[in-house]
């Protein structure tokens, strides 16, 4: 091969190298990351048919005035994705009317997010529709006027309700703290269990009041774990009274507190038979529903714990 052909065949691949090389970049140079610290205590939500505020108090989140009880994975998502945006192309600006509109960016759509620490803004995020292309939203950031197409279902994660992130955990307590339990079931609490254990380990003694039965150890000891966690599936105003009529009380001796519940049903007026299970607790100004099954744990009868 001739000295001037082989230089012609390497100039080519170099200007071909090159050529590759800045088709990469090109299509890295939209790319831009938006971080900011995770260490945000108020984040408020400003959607087209909603608003409310989430504040952090120690490792826990809260919302609004009445301090609603947040799930603490959904405020970690929040802040998770406040904290590290990644845009990946600029496609308009916010100062053109069509574009905001196009990117449902505008007033009536758009959702706000805005987050502070110390009463300080360290993040605004402006979300507007979803891509076509999926799991990218077009957004804005802080107080640029620039529309990025950003990587991520970002809209999914904030289009959201209070009473969706809510936490459902009425109370939460520790399995191996409770040592007894008293149910007094009917509307006057006439018919009373008082279940209790003494010691630790193997060296347990049960003691059941009425006390003609001996106790199962492992029924018992069942029935007390399963009291250590309690949810709703739909909470209520503060101490609002859903009607119906009261069918138990329960107290559980928790380490050196006494849980409180008063349980009451309500009864459907069709031939369904539907029954709705709510109730109110000293861990909770407000009253809330309870599943069936969770509801049973309050309507235990001595028999249930013989051997």
């Amino acid at each position: 091969m001739k000295t001037r052909k082989l230089v012609l065949i390497i100039a080519d691949a170099v200007l071909l190298a090159i050529c590759i090389i800045q088709g990469v970049l090109a299509g890295r140079d939209g790319v831009v990351n938006f971080t900011c610290s995770n260490e945000m205590d108020e984040i408020t939500f400003e959607l087209p048919s909603d608003s409310f505020t989430l504040v952090k108090e120690g490792e826990d989140w809260f919302a609004n005035d009445k301090k609603y009880s947040v799930t603490k994975s959904y405020a970690d998502s929040f802040v998770e994705q406040l904290s590290s945006i990644r845009a990946l192309d600029k496609v308009g600006s916010l100062g053109n009317a069509n574009a905001a509109e196009r990117y449902e960016l505008d007033e009536s759509h758009r959702i706000k997010i805005t987050a502070k620490k110390d009463g300080k803004v360290i993040r605004t995020l402006t979300i507007g529709k979803d891509s076509s292309a999926g799991s990218q939203t077009y957004i804005s950031i802080d107080d640029k006027k620039d529309i990025y197409l950003a990587s991520g279902n970002i809209r999914s994660t904030f289009n959201t309700s209070l009473t969706s992130i809510r936490s459902k955990t009425v109370w939460q307590l520790d399995k191996a703290s409770i040592t007894g339990v008293t149910l007094r079931k009917g509307e006057n609490g006439e018919d009373t269990l008082a279940l209790s254990k003494m010691g630790s380990g193997d060296d347990v003694a049960w003691n059941i009041s009425p006390a003609e039965i001996q106790v199962d150890a492992t029924a018992a000891q069942t029935w007390f774990d399963s009291l250590a966690s309690l949810t709703t599936p739909v909470w209520h105003e503060e101490n609002e009274n859903l009607g119906g009529k009261k069918i138990s009380e329960a107290e559980i001796a928790c380490g050196f507190k006494t849980v409180k519940l008063s349980l009451y049903e309500i009864s459907s007026s069709d031939d369904e038979g539907k029954v709705t299970y709510w109730a109110q607790s000293s861990e909770s100004p407000y009253t809330f529903e309870l599943a069936s099954y969770a509801a049973d744990k309050f309507l235990k009868k001595a028999e249930d714990f013989a051997k």
